[in-house]
C-alpha cells in the first residue's frame, strides 16, 4: 500500500515511477508522502493529474516543490484547489507562476491569502487578473504594497473594485498610482475615501484625470485639500467643478491659488460668492479673468469691497463692468480709485451714475485729464436736456 510507504521511500521513487502514478494513487498518498516529493518528481506529474489532486494533498507540497511547478501545472489548477491554497503555498509561487494563474483561480483565493501577497507578486498581476479579483479581495490588498500594482493593472480596475478600496489603501496611493486611474475610476471612490487623498497627490494629478472627477467629489474637497492645491491644479478644474465649490471652500484657497481661476471658471461663481470675496482675491485675478465677471457679478460687489479695491483693479474694469456698477458702489470708490478711470470708462458712466457723484469725486476724476472734464460737462448737459 502506497499510503503505508515512508516519506523516504516515496522520495526515492524514480521519475518514471512517479509519472506512472494515477491521480487516484496520488490521492492515496498521505500528506507526509506528498510533502516528501522533490522538485524533479513533481515535474513529471502531468497537469491533468495535478488538477485532480485533493486540496489536502495539494496543500501539503513543500515550498521548494511549489516553486518548481510548471506554468501549465499552475494554469490548470481548479478554482476549488485555488480556494484551498494557504498563504505559505501562494507566497512560494514565483512571479511567473502568479501570472500563470487563471483569472478565476486568482479570484478564488482566500482574502487572507490576497492580503499577504508579496510586493513582487502584486507587481506581476496582469490587467486581466486584477479584474478577476472580487471587490472583497480588492479591499484586502496590502496597504503597504498597493503601489506595487502596475499602472496597467490599476488602470483596468472596474469601478466597483475602485469603490471597494478602503481609506487606508487610498491614502497610501502615490501620484503614479493615482494617475494610473481615469477620472471615471476616481469618481467611483466614496466621499470619505476621496477626502483622505493628500493635497500633494491631488496636486500631481494630470489635468485630464482631474477634469474627469465627479462634481460630487469635488464639492466634498476638504479645507486641507483645497488649501494646499496649486494654482495650476485650480486652473485645471472644469467650470462645472468650480461651480460646485461653495463660499467656504473657495475661502480655503490661498490668494495665489485663487488667482489660478480662469475666465471660464470665474463666471460660474454665484453672486453671493463674488460678494464674499476679499479685495486681495479680486486684485489677484488675471486681467482677462477680472474682465470676465458678468454684470450681475459686478453688481454683487459690496460697497465694502469697492471702497478697498486697488486702483489697478479698477483700471482694468471693462466699460460694460463700469456701467454695471450700482451708484452706491461707484460712490464707495476712493478718490484714488476714481482717478485711474480712463476716458472710455468715464464715457461709459450713465447719467444716473454721474449724478450720484459728489463734487469731490468729480474733481478726483477731472484733475487727471482735462478731456474727462469735458466729457462730464457734456454728459451733465445731456442729462438736463433729457429731463
Amino acid at each position: 500500500q502506497l499510503s503505508n510507504m515512508t516519506t523516504s521511500v516515496v522520495a526515492g521513487l524514480s521519475q518514471n515511477q512517479v509519472s506512472n502514478l494515477t491521480t487516484a494513487v496520488l490521492n492515496n498518498l498521505t500528506t507526509s508522502n506528498i510533502a516528501g516529493l522533490n522538485t524533479t518528481q513533481i515535474g513529471v506529474v502531468s497537469y491533468t493529474k495535478l488538477s485532480g489532486l485533493s486540496t489536502a494533498n495539494l496543500g501539503a507540497l513543500n515550498t521548494n516543490t511549489v516553486a518548481a511547478l510548471s506554468a501549465d501545472q499552475i494554469k490548470y489548477l481548479t478554482s476549488s484547489q485555488a480556494a484551498s491554497l494557504s498563504t505559505t503555498f501562494v507566497n512560494a509561487l514565483t512571479t511567473g507562476q502568479i501570472q500563470a494563474l487563471e483569472n478565476s483561480d486568482l479570484g478564488a483565493l482566500q482574502t487572507s491569502v490576497i492580503q499577504n501577497l508579496k510586493s513582487t507578486q502584486l507587481a506581476a498581476l496582469t490587467a486581466g487578473q486584477i479584474q478577476g479579483l472580487t471587490d472583497t479581495q480588492i479591499g484586502a490588498l496590502s496597504t503597504t504594497y498597493i503601489n506595487n500594482l502596475s499602472t496597467n493593472a490599476l488602470g483596468n480596475l472596474k469601478t466597483s473594485q475602485v469603490a471597494a478600496l478602503n481609506s487606508t489603501q487610498v491614502v497610501q496611493l502615490n501620484s503614479t498610482s493615482l494617475n494610473a486611474l481615469s477620472g471615471s475610476q476616481l469618481s467611483a471612490l466614496d466621499v470619505g475615501d476621496f477626502q483622505v487623498l493628500t493635497a500633494t497627490t491631488l496636486g500631481a494629478l494630470e489635468a485630464t484625470k482631474l477634469k474627469g472627477i465627479s462634481t460630487n467629489l469635488i464639492s466634498n474637497l476638504t479645507s486641507t485639500q483645497l488649501g494646499a492645491l496649486t494654482s495650476t491644479t485650480v486652473g485645471n478644474l472644469t467650470s462645472s467643478q468650480v461651480a460646485v465649490l461653495n463660499s467656504t471652500q473657495l475661502g480655503q484657497l490661498t490668494t495665489a491659488n485663487f488667482a489660478g481661476l480662469t475666465a471660464a471658471q470665474i463666471v460660474t461663481l454665484t453672486n453671493d460668492e463674488v460678494g464674499s470675496l476679499t479685495t486681495d482675491r479680486i486684485k489677484a485675478l488675471a486681467v482677462e479673468t477680472l474682465q470676465a465677471l458678468t454684470t450681475s457679478q459686478i453688481q454683487a460687489l459690496t460697497t465694502t469691497q469697492m471702497s478697498t479695491l486697488h486702483s489697478s483693479t479698477i483700471a482694468n474694469f471693462t466699460t460694460t463692468q463700469v456701467r454695471a456698477l450700482a451708484t452706491e458702489d461707484l460712490k464707495a470708490l476712493t478718490t484714488t480709485g476714481l482717478a485711474v478711470l480712463n476716458q472710455a470708462q468715464v464715457n461709459a458712466l450713465t447719467t444716473t451714475q454721474l449724478c450720484a457723484l459728489t463734487s469731490t469725486m468729480v474733481n478726483s476724476i477731472t484733475t487727471t485729464n482735462a478731456t474727462w472734464l469735458a466729457i462730464l460737462i457734456f454728459r451733465t448737459i445731456e442729462l438736463f436736456v433729457n429731463n
